[in-house]
């Protein structure tokens, strides 16, 4: 499974080049521009000279709005044909293309949109899980006591029939004298684990009223896979969420509580009680990140927090 990102260059700028960090070797980059594309810094000039990756660069028809949207989305469509098993992502932080990855995760393909301001959790969004090798059937089992002589083995065939009589009842096994080797051998399907208190506590915070929502904080969450696999049981209508008469504080709270134990981030309950009066104020949050933790972890620490800080602010 590749991951294929389409670049939004009149939205996200030069940023892209921070997926260098991000990308396995088989992952494919369409810089999508137009000549409203802000030009690159040398410093990401040179970045992309130096890098291993080659990113294709996508000219847009301009002249009408959203020109360069429509023709990326457009783009995206015929790699959901071509591409149905890959991880489709649009690198922007217009809202606007949330409906597409809505349409899109709707009918079972993996699209989701990132900004690059949350670059930061494809680190385990993007990892790749190797399948386990599936479980060998055991044999049935062969009575201990057997006469050599009444075994017979001649010319081998397709089927042959190998006589073994340990007692007075003999015992007929079937075993095949030729193995296809080309045969498929099936592929293990695993199902994600998942914590579903800790989702349906999730739900009970943020409400099922806006679907593509969940779905892109799933995604943030617990990675591609496993929030493509949570959206798909959670976004049925028959799929009912605890009752809670929670105050407002508390749902954000249990929200970021979520956020960071996923991240493998504890943070105590009195610093979110300090965030919560200044959810508003996102250079107040980060000061109060580096104060509590200091300049690099603080700075970490607030990064989970911006990638939500919008939705916060909304919804608490």
């Amino acid at each position: 499974m590749r991951n294929i990102f389409f670049v939004d260059s009149e939205n996200v700028g030069d940023s892209w080049i921070q997926l260098f960090d991000y990308l396995n070797d088989d992952d494919c980059i369409l810089v999508f521009y137009t000549d409203k594309s802000p030009n690159m810094s040398y410093a990401n000039v040179v970045a992309l000279k130096q890098s291993p990756f080659e990113p294709e660069f996508i000219l847009c028809e301009n002249g009408t709005d959203n020109a360069l949207d429509f023709q990326l989305v457009t783009y995206l469509g015929s790699y959901t044909v071509k591409n149905p098993d890959d991880n489709l992502i649009i690198v922007s932080k217009d809202k606007g293309f949330d409906s597409v990855v809505h349409f899109w995760t709707e009918r079972g393909y993996h699209v989701c949109r990132k900004a690059p301001s949350i670059f930061h959790t494809l680190a385990n969004e993007l990892s790749v899980q190797k399948p386990l090798l599936p479980a060998i059937p055991a044999f049935a089992a062969v009575p201990e006591s057997i006469d050599d002589s009444v075994i017979k083995a001649e010319n081998p065939k397709p089927d042959v029939i190998v006589e073994a009589t340990p007692a007075a009842n003999p015992v007929k096994i079937a075993v095949s004298a030729k193995i296809d080797k080309q045969a498929a051998i099936p592929e293990a399907v695993s199902t994600p684990l998942y914590d579903k208190e800790q989702v349906d506590t999730l739900l009970s915070c943020v409400g099922k009223s806006n679907l593509s929502a969940i779905h892109n904080i799933l995604i943030s969450i617990y990675g591609q896979e496993k929030g493509s696999y949570i959206y798909g049981i959670v976004k049925s209508s028959s799929y009912e969420i605890p009752k809670v008469n929670w105050q407002k504080k508390t749902k954000y709270r249990k929200f970021l509580s979520i956020v960071y134990s996923n991240a493998g981030i504890a943070l105590i309950d009195d610093f979110y009680k300090k965030l919560y009066p200044h959810k508003a104020n996102l250079r107040e949050i980060h000061n109060l990140f580096v104060t509590k933790y200091g300049q690099e972890k603080g700075t970490e620490y607030y990064r989970y927090y911006k990638s939500h800080a919008e939705f916060l602010q909304k919804t608490f």
